[in-house]
């Protein structure tokens, strides 16, 4: 259903003022042994927050879907569970200065990603004969959340985050060394 017939369909039922909130989060996690993969897991979830107020009362209801066929249960459940008042009522549904505005997330290629550990590997094994194994981790967590209401606010917050690790395995013929050489962690 179109979020345009939910808000109409929220105020046939009495909803005041009704707020959606959905967060997509999509997440990729390699890891890499040498030049092997190890292990490669995508997924990708959006839940929504719906809240409403319904006679100066805050009602909630959380999703993973908005379906046809749910609608009006979800927004009963606004409805019986507006139990309690809030002073800044307007707040939560007016207030753009809490939002943050970003560019759109840039474009990961994967198998780039696994093309650069190779060379990784590969560089390091050249350069020094001593290294016996590498580690290669690739974590990214993509988060987006759109906030929309019957008043017209449709805003979209995205967030990045990603993480690199590589940790390499030498020995000279009696000792064996472990070293992170290279962590990064950032947030966009």
């Amino acid at each position: 259903m179109k979020k345009k017939k939910i808000f109409e369909r929220a105020t046939e039922k009495g909803i005041e003022q009704l707020q959606i909130i959905s967060r997509k989060k999509e997440m990729i996690n390699l890891k890499m042994f040498n030049d092997f993969i190890e292990k490669y897991k995508t997924s990708n979830i959006t839940t929504y927050l719906l809240k409403g107020i319904v006679d100066e009362k805050i009602g909630i209801c959380k999703t993973e879907t908005l379906s046809n066929n749910l609608i009006d249960d979800i927004l009963d459940s606004i409805i019986e569970s507006a139990t309690f008042k809030d002073d800044e009522l307007e707040d939560i549904y007016n207030d753009e200065e809490k939002i943050r505005y970003k560019e759109k997330f840039p474009d990961i290629n994967i198998e780039d990603q696994i093309d650069r550990f190779k060379k990784v590997y590969t560089d390091l094994k050249e350069y020094d004969n001593h290294i016996i194994g590498i580690e290669s981790y690739f974590t990214v967590n993509k988060t987006s959340v759109r906030i929309e209401n019957n008043n017209g606010l449709d805003k979209l917050d995205d967030q990045l985050k990603y993480s690199y690790y590589i940790s390499v395995a030498a020995t000279d013929g009696e000792k064996m060394l472990m070293k992170t050489l290279y962590h990064l962690q950032n947030k966009i």
